[in-house]
C-alpha cells in the first residue's frame, strides 16, 4: 500500500480512538470469489490461530493461519497460563470455524516471522468473522502494516465492544456472576479465583 493510503488509514484510526471520526460502513462486503481461497478449519489452536486445509497446485496442504486484525487473549503461550478470556475465545472460534469451509483472504504481506499464513476469515454466509471477534469482545485491534485493509472497520468493531462492555470490555461482576459456582469443584474455584485476580490485575494496568 502506498504511503498516502497508510497515514489515510492511520488517520481514521487515530480520530476514531478519539471520538471524532464519521461513521463509516461497519461490516465491509465480502470480495469476489476470485480473490479468496476456499479452506476447511481441521483444527482450532486458540482464538485467533488455526489451521486451514487449501488447495495449492492442485495439492491439498495445511497451513498455521493468524487472524488479521485481531490479537486475543493467550491460551497455549509456552511461557504464560491462560489469560482471562483467552479460553472463551479459543471455544469461540472452534464452535465457529472448527470442521467448517471458509475463504480466507490474504492482503499485503501473507506470512509472518514465525512461517504461520495471514489472513482475513470469511464465512460462508460473508461474515469477516476476524471482525466478529472483536465486536463479541474476544480480543483486542491488532494492526501491524502493510495488512491494514479492513483496520477501520476493525477498530469500530471493538469501539462497538467496548461501549456494550462485553467479552475482555465487560466489568469484572459480571464475569462473575456468569459463573454457576455451586456445580464447581474445589480447583475450578482456584483456577477462578486465580482469573478474577488476573483480571483486576489487567484492568489495574490499562
Amino acid at each position: 500500500m502506498k504511503r498516502g493510503a497508510l497515514l489515510a488509514v492511520l488517520s481514521v484510526l487515530m480520530l476514531a480512538a478519539h471520538g471524532q471520526a464519521e461513521p463509516i460502513v461497519f461490516t465491509p462486503h465480502i470480495p469476489d470469489q476470485d480473490e479468496l481461497i476456499k479452506g476447511y478449519c481441521s483444527r482450532v489452536i486458540d482464538g485467533d490461530t488455526a489451521w486451514f486445509e487449501i488447495v495449492e497446485d492442485g495439492v491439498s496442504v495445511t497451513h498455521t493461519y493468524r487472524l488479521i486484525g485481531v490479537d486475543t487473549p493467550e491460551t497455549v503461550h509456552p511461557d504464560r497460563g491462560a489469560e482471562p478470556y483467552g479460553p472463551e475465545a479459543s471455544a469461540f472460534t472452534t464452535a465457529s470455524l472448527q470442521d467448517k469451509w471458509v475463504y480466507l483472504e490474504y492482503d499485503l504481506e501473507k506470512t509472518d516471522a514465525y512461517d504461520r499464513h495471514l489472513a482475513y476469515v470469511w464465512l460462508e454466509d460473508g461474515t469477516l468473522f476476524n471482525l466478529v471477534l472483536l465486536e463479541m469482545g474476544y480480543g483486542k485491534f491488532l494492526v501491524i502494516a502493510p495488512n491494514i485493509k479492513y483496520s477501520a472497520h476493525l477498530v469500530y468493531a471493538q469501539k462497538a465492544a467496548q461501549s456494550n462492555q462485553v467479552g475482555i470490555w465487560s466489568p469484572l461482576p459480571e464475569v462473575v456472576l456468569a459463573v454457576d459456582l455451586e456445580g464447581m469443584t474445589v480447583t475450578e474455584l482456584m483456577l477462578l479465583q486465580k482469573r478474577i485476580a488476573d483480571e483486576i490485575q489487567l484492568r489495574d494496568a490499562k
